[in-house]
């Protein structure tokens, strides 16, 4: 399944580019993300708590950014399982400024679902993606207009 969005941003690319590679940002715009774990630079366990219906679960598993070229595009993949299946999702994030000041943020996401019955829900997990895709936009939106503060050290586990 593929999904795509965009977004215009009141924040320069740079400013965009701080907050969706912020850790504390990213734990706070993952829907349903309940701990985000610096592995290395880069790199993270995940745990998530999603659901569809009566498919409801948590996921654990990696988040890691990779294809970074600063502060146009990157790419983002995040592999998990848990009781509900297994999840593999790849998103394609890039920025684009803009004469006024302002950043389009463009992403495209494709999500495969490793389970036999996963063909059976394509419509209602379609929706819920969409939904996560735009709280998850919302969010960085929201985040990327503030100011640029000290995030939190890589050691330290987030929970949200």
């Amino acid at each position: 399944m593929k999904i795509a969005g965009s977004s215009t941003l009141h924040a320069a690319p740079e400013q965009v580019w701080a907050a969706i590679t912020d850790p504390a940002v990213l734990a706070g715009v993952i829907p349903g993300c309940d701990e985000l774990t610096p592995i290395e630079p880069g790199r993270f366990a995940l745990t998530v708590s999603l659901g569809v219906a009566s498919i409801k679960g948590s996921y654990s598993g990696e988040v890691a950014f990779s294809d970074l070229q600063e502060p146009t595009s990157l790419t983002m993949r995040a592999r998990g399982s848990g009781g509900p299946g297994t999840i593999d999702t790849t998103v394609a994030v890039a920025l684009a400024g803009q004469p006024d000041g302002t950043t389009r943020l463009v992403v495209r996401e494709r999500y495969r679902y490793l389970r036999w019955w996963a063909p059976l829900l394509v419509e209602p997990v379609e929706f819920i993606s969409l939904v996560m895709s735009r709280r998850m936009l919302r969010g960085i939106k929201e985040r990327a207009a503030r100011p640029v503060v000290a995030t939190t050290p890589p050691e330290r586990t987030i929970r949200h």
